[in-house]
């Protein structure tokens, strides 16, 4: 780039002198050292701030599962259209190993789907309300789920519930882990970052802007970043694909991608290897 310095080394070395010139060549050697000690400078501090190249996932093979949608059966997932506005069905999963965890918002529960065995287990009915669970997340060998009232729910990984805690009102969605420690949800309404632990005990909050929440790459552990049309990066490699990987519906782990879509007669899950 550009200096104001470099005008000098370019003068100095095209300045007229004698062979037999000692001043005129100690001039010249002191240069080319410094050129050449910048230039030594300049690649050390490249190799310094050098970002990792990742590799791009490429999806090796592909399998589709419809699972039939039943409302009269609650260990069934199920489903009601609207004309006007989003179904209540199915709003989030998360990918855990060889399990896919599924809101189920119509019959107020929680479903495991087996990728092994393809075999699906139910939790109980969190309600006989409409409660409106939401957003899924696996934390801590725990799967956290949360409502768009004001209560956050634990079940282990059979589904068995732990607890339930009341934590604030309003609608919630999972940002990121911190280190097993704590887990962070954005509270839409109020506009808040809140901060818990395992035990789903409040930490702290913190009130959020909403360029400061446009700026966060992540939703539920997933760090995201488009960089062009279908092309994303994230931890564990550049993603191409024409499914919004920051979508509730979809999760991803540096084998796999799983993503949720439904037609009129069944849920549809897509499993996605990578290379």
């Amino acid at each position: 780039g550009w200096c104001w310095w470099c005008p000098v080394f370019y003068l100095a070395a095209m300045s007229p002198c004698r062979p037999d010139h000692n001043a005129c060549n100690d001039k010249r050697k002191g240069i080319d050292n410094i050129k050449s000690d910048l230039d030594k400078s300049s690649a050390e501090y490249e190799e310094v701030v050098k970002i990792p190249q990742l590799d791009t996932l490429i999806i090796a093979k592909e399998e589709v599962f419809k699972l039939e949608y039943n409302n009269e059966d609650s260990k069934k997932f199920g489903v009601e259209f609207f004309d006007y506005d989003l179904p209540v069905g199915q709003p989030s999963l998360a990918l855990c190993d060889n399990f896919i965890f599924i809101v189920d918002a119509y019959h107020n529960n929680i479903k495991r789907f087996s990728l092994k065995d393809r075999s699906v287990i139910s939790s109980i009915p969190l309600s006989n309300e409409r409660i409106w669970v939401n957003d899924i997340i696996s934390f801590n060998d725990q799967v956290l789920v949360t409502s768009d009232l004001d209560t956050i729910y634990s079940f282990d990984q059979s589904l068995n519930l732990i607890q339930r805690r009341f934590l604030k009102d309003g609608p919630s969605t999972f940002i990121r882990k911190y280190d097993d420690d704590s887990l962070i949800l954005h509270y839409r309404n109020s506009r808040e970052y809140v901060s818990i632990n395992g035990s789903l005990e409040l930490l702290n909050s913190k009130a959020v802007t909403p360029t400061e929440i446009g700026q966060n790459l992540f939703y539920k552990n997933k760090m995201i970043r488009e960089l062009k049309d279908n092309v994303y990066e994230t931890q564990f490699g550049i993603l191409e694909t024409e499914i919004h990987p920051y979508y509730g519906t979809v999760d991803f782990d540096s084998l796999q991608m799983v993503s949720l879509s439904q037609d009129s007669l069944n849920l549809v899950l897509t499993l996605q290897i990578f290379e």
